[in-house]
């Protein structure tokens, strides 16, 4: 996804000579360097996942070509590309079902430039300049369970693929070329659908040379075929995806996994004295029923500003918006995760010198998010339209959910747009890091046992870095320290440079910056008794004047608000509220235990008006 970049930094103050001495700072840090012998070459990192009845392969390749450099202060920035190719295979078995997986990633080459440095201490650096790339529907095969022996019909597989951090690679700066390997530490869940107890290895190699000194291209890695199922019910477990340098097969969508319809007549014998309602699980006390299931669609179907933060106007009136999500599937039996993905929408607000911004906001004709606005401006409470992939109505996910089986956690947020995803890639990596822990936490567990259809703030997985550790002033050292991290960096340093930054930050003091971690999590019971909750209903926001009428169940209102901000933090931004619509929807056809739900529903309404005749007759 592109996003516009500001085209002036905030805040410059104004007067005559600093305006003169900005534009010549401009000037400078965008000039070229006079021709010079330009670096050329590649770094390649393999990176490899194993664990219980899992197995994936990627390897990440990064290149510069030469060419003229653009000098961003003592950086020498080259244009660069990242691809990566792989694949994975993963078999899981629960008592008589089966879950077979395979995959395969391919990324072509995207750009991503490459920065060659002087530190002050004589060490030459070459790293990414550029925040974590990503590729939309780069992971694809298909998904496919055997239940009592019998193969169910597959889904596609399509998710995004990361890039993996490129390598730590230093020399001399009298060098004219640099090459060497590494074994960086795999910590945290990096690979798709990655199964618990996995552990990862991954091994780098580069070759960069200066002029004449240049490196030959890397080998040339084929594409990975994507994997298909046999009509025999799927290839074996751990079978490897083949290559082929052609356009690989595409997997025809499938619907997702359903039971046959079937409808089942209760009867209910009624006698003079009493009436016995079958026991639960149980259908007249004869027959044992599968757990019910039902298809869903999750959607944020749009956002409210009850506040604009104080974003500078350099990157156009009122506020750029725009919406993340962390969306994971768990295993309810084992706790294991089943599936996890990082989802996000274009920027919405001023679109003047942003053509690839949607419009929204009424700060101008071409937009700028102002309090009150809607996003999108035509937003309607409950989707009205086809939910999209990166535009509001905005799908989350959509598939099945069983009873007892499987779980969703998503940890949404929101963004003000401010040039950079440094901090969000940040937020990413957190998350990515709960992946083993979130669903063991008693605020999911509670949420679950409760069937609670709200928003939970996790009072054990919050994110902050305290102080300290990135400044304003080091913003050299950002591409590495943030591998380090697991939160967000001081106030000073989110609020005051040209980084996006989520909406709903707490604490006020100078050298703490917090975002909750806000998360929902649905069940199929969760989902159908919200289903069945009373509508409409009006829901008051914490802001003054911004209520949200809610015409029909299944919908609610995410808030997202900043705390009071110190007089420190006032000089840099303003504090934000913004409210996320969330609506679960049941859609298609359930499985049949839908019928059966309703079928012991009618028996325990007979059997209720029974008892009244009987209670009526008795006079008890």
């Amino acid at each position: 996804m592109t996003k516009s970049m500001p085209f002036a930094s905030h805040r410059v103050v104004g007067t005559v000579l600093v305006a003169v001495l900005w534009s010549a700072i401009v000037q400078h840090a965008s000039m070229q360097i006079p021709p010079t012998a330009a670096w050329a070459g590649w770094a390649r990192c393999q990176v490899d996942v194993q664990g219980p009845g899992y197995s994936e392969h990627q390897t990440h390749t990064w290149t510069i070509a030469g060419g003229t450099p653009t000098v961003e202060g003592a950086f020498r920035v080259y244009p660069g590309t990242w691809s990566v190719v792989g694949g994975g295979t993963l078999q899981r078995t629960q008592g008589t079902q089966t879950l077979n997986v395979q995959w395969a990633i391919n990324v072509p080459s995207m750009s991503a430039p490459i920065a060659v440095f002087v530190r002050a201490d004589g060490r030459m650096f070459i790293q990414a300049r550029h925040a974590q790339l990503r590729s939309s529907g780069a992971v694809a095969g298909y998904q496919q369970q055997t239940i009592d022996g019998k193969p169910q019909p597959p889904a596609q597989i399509s998710a995004e693929a990361f890039e993996w951090a490129f390598p730590v690679i230093d020399g001399a700066s009298t060098s004219t070329s640099v090459s060497g390997s590494s074994a960086p530490g795999v910590n945290g869940s990096v690979g798709y659908m990655q199964a618990a107890g996995s552990r990862g290895t991954a091994s780098c190699t580069w070759q960069f040379g200066q002029g004449a000194a240049a490196p030959a291209p890397p080998p040339l890695l084929a594409a990975q075929a994507i994997p298909t199922p046999s009509s025999t019910g799927g290839n074996a477990a751990g079978a490897a995806a083949t290559t082929s340098t052609t356009t690989p097969p595409q997997l025809t969508a499938t619907s997702p996994n359903q039971t046959a319809g079937a409808t089942i007549t209760p009867t209910t014998t009624t006698t003079s004295t009493t009436t016995a309602l079958p026991p639960p699980g149980t259908l007249g006390g004869t027959k044992t029923l599968p757990p019910a299931s039902g298809t869903y669609l999750v959607t944020v179907t749009g956002l409210i500003c009850g506040q604009a933060t104080g974003d500078s106007p350099f990157d156009g009136r009122g506020d750029e918006i725009y919406a993340a999500a962390y969306v994971r599937t768990y295993d309810r039996r084992s706790f294991n995760l089943l599936d996890s993905t990082i989802l996000q929408t274009y920027v919405y607000g001023d679109t003047n010198n942003a053509p690839d911004r949607i419009q929204a906001g009424t700060k101008s004709a071409l937009g700028g998010i102002q309090t009150g606005d809607k996003i999108p401006g035509d937003m309607s409470v409950a989707r009205v339209v086809p939910a999209q992939d990166s535009r509001f109505p905005w799908k989350l996910w959509q598939g099945t959910l069983t009873d007892g089986i499987d779980a969703l956690v998503i940890s949404p947020t929101i963004w003000e747009y401010d040039g950079s995803e440094t901090v969000l890639a940040a937020w990413g990596a957190n998350q990515t890091s709960l992946n083993d822990k979130i669903f063991l936490s008693a605020d999911v567990q509670n949420q679950i046992k409760g069937l609670r259809f709200s928003p939970v703030v996790l009072s054990n997985a919050s994110i902050g870095v305290s102080g300290g550790i990135v400044s304003g002033a080091n913003q050299a050292l950002i591409d590495t320290t943030f591998t380090a991290l697991t939160g967000l960096p001081n106030a000073q340093f989110l609020l005051g440079g040209n980084y996006d930054r989520p909406v709903g930050l707490t604490g006020d003091s100078f050298d703490m910056s917090v975002l909750k971690n806000r998360v929902v999590v649905l069940t199929r019971e969760i989902i159908e008794l919200a289903l069945k909750g009373p509508s409409p209903i009006s829901f008051n926001t914490p802001t003054p004047g911004i209520s949200i009428l809610i015409p029909k169940p299944g919908i609610m209102v995410i808030g997202f608000i900043d705390g009071k901000f110190s007089s420190t933090w006032a000089t840099l931004d303003a504090p934000g509220a913004y409210y996320m619509v969330l609506q679960v929807e049941r859609v298609g056809s359930t499985s049949a235990t839908s019928d059966i739900d309703d079928a012991l529903q009618k028996a325990a309404d007979a059997a209720a008006t029974a008892a009244a005749a009987v209670q009526q007759q008795t006079g008890r």
